[in-house]
């Protein structure tokens, strides 16, 4: 097999296979696949073709969770003739970072099945034409943005394809200073230059996701990017020796809270009414010389927004209702009944188990007015709901 098509397969598979197939049931129950299955069927087939770049799970640099983060393939799908409307056929270029040419493959949508299910096909070194991925895909889309949800039918494992497009991208995206979980600042700054941590590291040049840093060396650098426009994240894979570590960064607005500093004029201690008695001298207090046994006390979990009541978003032109009692919840999409589970809420994040057996965490926050919640999710995608009730 060529090395172009094995570093294909590296990037599109999932690292582990142990698990069983994944089956179509199993993938409808996904809260992030079955809200969107009918949609899928209705608008899919139109939404695909694009300029998309990819998505895996990757190390963080700092924390042991893994992360949804850019890897450095962009693959611009066409549509091509079908003769068969529940399988729609579509041609493939793969743009590899580091590779001198596309790698032709092309893509099969198959509505036949419960979950749609995209295939993909490249040819090998004979010619032939085989199967390197298979996966349940659904298209999350609202009036301005899309994203496609790849779920592998062999290991459950989740991807993304993000169309590079102005909605996800548009102009200086990149540009300002941002700060890592780890304390590492990087800055992309307007006349072109690129700084970690306050030190100038070289030249910088935007095309698509990829931001290319020429060092003063003249060695280049690659960083894939992905900024979600509705958290303000952005996250930054890099590649050392191969390997792809991926980290999560806030931009850092320009005006910073300058701290008020005391005046450092000498001050002049005021003179005491002369006496003709002798001012004894007090001594000084001794410094202690160890820690003493650190009381036996506990720390009172810190509160949580209120999120009683009832709660309404409008997701791809659905009505979502979700009502909130105590530590559980139900869920109602256009008046059907969808899911309902038990949640716990520590701090600003709430962690969840449905009646389907899915596992979900989101970090939640609150307006000031306590009447729109937002829901924001590992993947970086986030909905919006305001109070009813």
């Amino acid at each position: 097999m060529k090395r172009k098509l094995f570093t294909l397969l590296i990037l599109l598979l999932s690292a582990s296979c142990a698990s069983a197939d994944i089956t179509p049931e199993q993938a409808a129950a996904d809260s992030r696949i079955g809200p969107y299955i009918d949609y899928t069927r209705q608008n899919g087939q139109a939404l695909l073709p694009g300029r998309y770049m990819h998505t895996k799970e990757l190390d963080q640099i700092a924390g042991t969770q893994k992360i949804v983060a850019p890897t450095n393939l962009i693959v611009e799908i066409a549509t091509m003739a079908s003769l068969n409307p529940q399988q729609i056929t579509y041609s493939v270029n793969a743009d590899l970072w580091g590779e001198d040419e596309m790698s032709s493959m092309y893509m099969l949508l198959d509505f036949s099945g419960t979950v749609p299910v995209l295939k993909t096909y490249a040819a090998d070194d004979d010619g032939q034409y085989e199967v390197i991925t298979e996966d349940f895909a659904v298209v999350l889309s609202d009036s301005q943005k899309r994203i496609w949800c790849l779920a592998s039918v062999e290991t459950g494992e989740v991807r993304y394809m993000c169309p590079l497009d102005g909605a996800w991208f548009p102009k200086g995206w990149y540009s300002g200073n941002w700060k890592g979980q780890d304390e590492t600042t990087y800055t992309f700054s307007a006349n072109g230059q690129a700084s970690r941590n306050g030190q100038v590291i070289g030249k910088y040049i935007v095309s698509d996701n990829r931001i290319v840093i020429t060092r003063t060396d003249g060695s280049k650098q690659l960083i894939c990017a992905w900024w979600n426009p509705d958290t303000e994240r952005l996250v930054l894979t890099f590649t050392d020796n191969g390997m792809m570590t991926a980290g999560a960064f806030t931009r850092i607005t320009e005006k910073q809270a300058v701290p008020f500093l005391p005046s450092l004029k000498k001050q002049t201690a005021p003179v005491s009414p002369q006496t003709t008695q002798k001012q004894e001298v007090s001594s000084s207090p001794e410094m202690p010389s160890q820690f003493p046994k650190m009381p036996d006390v506990k720390m009172p979990e810190p509160p949580g927004p209120n999120i009683e009541g009832v709660w309404g978003a409008y997701v791809n032109g659905q009505q979502w209702i979700t009502q909130y009692q105590g530590n559980q919840y139900y869920g109602w999409i256009n008046g059907q009944p969808s899911e309902m589970g038990i949640i716990t809420l520590k701090g600003n994040t709430m962690t969840g188990q449905n009646n389907k057996g899915v596992h979900f965490t989101a970090e939640i926050e609150l307006d000031d007015s306590g009447q729109i919640l937002t829901l924001t999710f590992p993947n970086g995608s986030s909905i919006q709901y305001q109070k009813l009730q």
